[in-house]
Formats: structure tokens, C-alpha cells, sequence
């Protein structure tokens, strides 16, 4: 007899996700498909039309899966850090295939005061196809923003460490755009006019590189300060970063760098 095999998927905040028993052995995709489950209910899709769809959409669906991008953020990108699961691992649900790099404390400019930053960590990174990398997404800012505050760094010098990774992933990932965005906020009002700084230095940099662009309305997720855990006064509760998590996820698959959030 003819195995059965079954389509099915679960929308995470508008966005979709294949479950593993669509895949082979092999974890291909199948393609030969003759009903597909929807919220529960399983459709028969054998006449030809409904067929044609399906396997067009398994196709779209293989390619995103194995999409070739690369993930960098801060504290917010880190598990342990924020609020159980992070907006990196939301990311890498969708998109298993991603590179990820996310270390706490990191930024543009955060070699001022740790041994590393955004653009050594991409350096160290393992890329065997390089060229195959079309999309950098870069997340991050609230450590960039502190030290600014604090009087270590100035936003001359933010603004030169984005310049130098553009220009890295410009030589080094010439199919890839960088997408910045800035999602770090903070209780402590004191620091807003630096958190503010440095997110128009994020996004004119990336305004002003050819290779970049900037996604635009996502600092404004954490400015609802419910999402903001009490404790330490700056890292994502659970819910923030499932949200950042979804929307990101929602720009990666749109293409789009414009984020339209209601909360």
C-alpha cells in the first residue's frame, strides 16, 4: 500500500513553520503530496490544480528553510538572558539552517571594554560558501548605548566600527545585504537620550552603505515597558522575545525592512 503523507504546519505570529514529518530520511522536503492539514482538519488536495499549488509551495518552503543567513546580536539574542527562549532561537525554529551569533555583551563597539565585538565574531565565524550568504541580520545596541553613556565610546566611533563591518561584509560576503537593527532599551531614564544616539548612528550608517539598510520600527518593540524584566532593568521578559523573535522572523521571510508592530 501507498504510504499516506501529510503536510502540516503552525503559525507563530503570522509566520510559518513546517513540522518534521513532511521531510525524508534524507530531510528533503516531499514533495509528492496528497492531503494537507490545516488547523486541525486534513484536506484532500489530489486533483491536479490543488496539487500543482502544494508542491509549488514546498518548493518555496525547501528554499526557505535552507536559506543561508547569517544572525548576530547581544545579551537579547542569548537564551539564558532573556527570558527563557530568545528572539535568535525563534529565528533558528524557522530557519535551522542560519548561522548564529550571539554572545551577551557584545556590540559595534564593545571591543572597548570586552574581547570582542559584532565584526570579530563574524571574522571568526566558520562560512565554508561565503558567496552563498545573502542576508546578514544584525540586532542589538543597548551595550553600544551604555557605553556611550558611561563616556567609553562616542559616536564617531560607533558610527566607524559599523563602517568597518559593512566593508567586511562587503569584500568578504559580496552577495550579502546587512540588515541593522536596533532593539535594546532600558528603565533607567537617564540613559535615553545615548539609547537614542546610537540608534540614529546604527541607522544612518546603514543608510549610508551600500551593502545595508536598516529595519526600521523595530526599536520601538521595547519601548512598551512591559516587556522589560524588572530585575535588571534591560533584558526582554518572555513574551518581548517571542515578539522581537516573531517580527524578525516576519523580515527575514518579507524581505521587507519595515516592521509594523501594535501592542
Amino acid at each position: 500500500l501507498r504510504k499516506k503523507r501529510y503536510v502540516s504546519f503552525f503559525l507563530f505570529d503570522d509566520t510559518i513553520k513546517l513540522t518534521n514529518n513532511i521531510k525524508n530520511k534524507g530531510g528533503m522536503i516531499m514533495s509528492d503530496v496528497s492531503k494537507i492539514q490545516m488547523n486541525g482538519e486534513i484536506l484532500n488536495i489530489k486533483d491536479s490544480t490543488a496539487r500543482a499549488s502544494v508542491n509549488t509551495l514546498n518548493a518555496s518552503v525547501n528554499t526557505l528553510i535552507n536559506k543561508n543567513i547569517i544572525i548576530i546580536g547581544d545579551s537579547y539574542g542569548v537564551d539564558s538572558s532573556s527570558g527563557g527562549k530568545s528572539w535568535a532561537s525563534y529565528v533558528e525554529d524557522i530557519y535551522p539552517n542560519c548561522i548564529r551569533l550571539t554572545v551577551g555583551g557584545t556590540g559595534f563597539a564593545s571591543d572597548v571594554y570586552m574581547d570582542t565585538n559584532w565584526l570579530e565574531m563574524l571574522e571568526n565565524a566558520v562560512v565554508t560558501d561565503k558567496e552563498s550568504v545573502k542576508d546578514i541580520y544584525v540586532f542589538g545596541g543597548a551595550n553600544d548605548a551604555n557605553l556611550l553613556y558611561d563616556g567609553r565610546l562616542t559616536t564617531t566611533v560607533i558610527a566607524n566600527r559599523i563602517n568597518s563591518f559593512c566593508q567586511y561584509c562587503a569584500d568578504n560576503y559580496p552577495n550579502a545585504i546587512v540588515h541593522i537593527g536596533f532593539i535594546g532599551w532600558y528603565l533607567n531614564r537617564q540613559k535615553f537620550d545615548a539609547y537614542i544616539n546610537v540608534k540614529n548612528v546604527y541607522r544612518e550608517c546603514a543608510l549610508n552603505n551600500a551593502n545595508a539598510s536598516y529595519v526600521n520600527g523595530v526599536e520601538y518593540i521595547m519601548h512598551n515597558t512591559g516587556f522589560i524584566n524588572t530585575t535588571d532593568l534591560i533584558h526582554p521578559i518572555e513574551s518581548a522575545s517571542k515578539l522581537l523573535g516573531s517580527v524578525i522572523c516576519n523580515v527575514i521571510n518579507s524581505k521587507s525592512d519595515c516592521v509594523s508592530v501594535s501592542f
